[in-house]
């Protein structure tokens, strides 16, 4: 669920402002951010970022290192064409090694970072399968 009413009503003004794609990208951060939401004691964390950004934390505060994924987009991009999934290296499994390894890339421990732009349809459902398996591990 989202932190609290405010983010969760940011969240919806920047799918709304945001065109349809296809094959999408903003597919892909919906059906993100809705597992994420599903997923037992998770709080999302919506920031939306000037003109056309937005991030997602998804964290469970209950665990020792809380943060679950990061989702954003590249800075310079005026409309979302690609988007940035990112999580601890060993929370996550690759076995395509189709994410990159980023040393200290998220909050000074390793990261697997995935870019998914537009058309690479493959690329998401992998993505959204390698998210399941970082949710399946997260304790009860």
């Amino acid at each position: 669920m989202f932190s609290n009413s405010r983010l969760e009503q940011d969240y919806e003004n920047f799918l709304a402002g945001w065109e349809e794609d296809e094959p999408g990208i903003k597919a892909l951060f919906k059906e993100i951010v809705r597992r994420l939401n599903q997923s037992s004691r998770m709080v999302v964390y919506f920031i939306a970022l000037d003109p056309a950004g937005g991030a997602v934390r998804a964290v469970r505060p209950d665990m020792h290192r809380p943060l679950v994924a990061l989702l954003e987009f590249p800075e310079d991009s005026p409309a979302p064409s690609s988007l940035f999934i990112r999580f601890y290296d060993n929370a996550v499994d690759d076995p395509k090694s189709l994410g990159d390894w980023i040393p200290r890339g998220l909050f000074g421990e390793d990261a697997r970072s995935f870019i998914v732009e537009q058309n690479q349809p493959a690329l998401a459902d992998y993505v959204l399968e390698c998210l399941d398996g970082v949710l399946r591990r997260l304790p009860e």
